[in-house]
């Protein structure tokens, strides 16, 4: 058991918040007394009305979400309707709310995207938000899309590039990376793996002719299951023990394996 404001210290320790990228509004969404004691935590992607009731149904002190529930600031995510009786919601319940978006994605999403689909013995470079390897066995595209299909468990994302060219190299970059892109070239990497795509990202990728995966929110899926193992890992070295309850939800049927 550990104090609100205890658990807002380890947090900010265990993923800092200058970590996070320009206008990412991660951290606290829903505050509470810093003296209110944690017992329960729930790990979730998204702050939707189930996960919510799931809170309230097993008495739920904290909910700790990938992606920030107040998007663009307080004033302005409360003016939605849904938003607003959601933090309500919470208030009545005493259940608080942080969100770990890019800062995460930064300290441990990458890297666990990364192992997670190709376990590589070796990272070749790491910078913000990137990962970069090779592959222990050269592939070819088409065998790189199977992979990513089997290990995420979907065909719903979106590819660039030719099924028989001869993967080497991968970066890894999840959420909205496309302003790694010229990075990823002057690392001369084989193969782009990213979250999010602007149109403008896309025409730059078929104007380099860099083979690309856009897994959209694929990439970010695995934060439910792997974020709980880091967590506790780092909380031991706090001396601090925490009932942990992950709840899959929308796009995610089973937890990844």
């Amino acid at each position: 058991m550990i104090s609100f404001g205890e658990i807002k210290k380890i947090l900010e320790l265990f993923c800092p918040k200058n970590n996070c990228l320009k206008d990412d509004y991660s951290g606290v969404q829903v505050p509470m007394n810093n003296e209110k004691m944690i017992k329960k935590i729930l790990i979730t992607l998204d702050c939707t009305s189930p996960v919510i009731q799931k809170a309230i149904d097993e008495k739920i002190d904290l909910i700790i979400t990938h992606h920030p529930f107040l998007w663009g600031g307080p004033i302005k995510a409360r003016r939605n309707p849904e938003k607003k009786l959601k933090y309500y919601l919470l208030r009545k319940n005493q259940i608080g709310l942080i969100s770990l978006h890019t800062n995460y994605d930064d300290m441990y999403l990458k890297q666990d995207l990364a192992d997670f689909l190709f376990s590589p013995k070796k990272v070749n470079n790491e910078t913000k938000l990137l990962t970069s390897f090779e592959l222990n066995d050269q592939l070819t595209f088409e065998e790189i899309l199977k992979i990513v299909s089997k290990k995420l468990k979907t065909n719903n994302f979106h590819y660039f590039g030719n099924k028989k060219q001869m993967v080497k190299t991968i970066g890894i970059a999840p959420g909205a990376s496309g302003f790694l892109i010229e990075n990823v070239c002057n690392q001369n990497i084989d193969l782009f793996i990213c979250g999010e795509l602007k149109w403008s990202n896309l025409i730059q990728i078929s104007e380099k002719e860099l083979m690309t995966i856009e897994l959209g929110h694929h990439s970010e899926e695995i934060f439910t299951n792997l974020f709980p193992i880091h967590l506790n890992k780092f909380l031991l070295t706090k001396n601090v023990e925490l009932e942990i309850i992950c709840y899959f939800h929308g796009s995610i049927k089973q937890p990844y394996s």
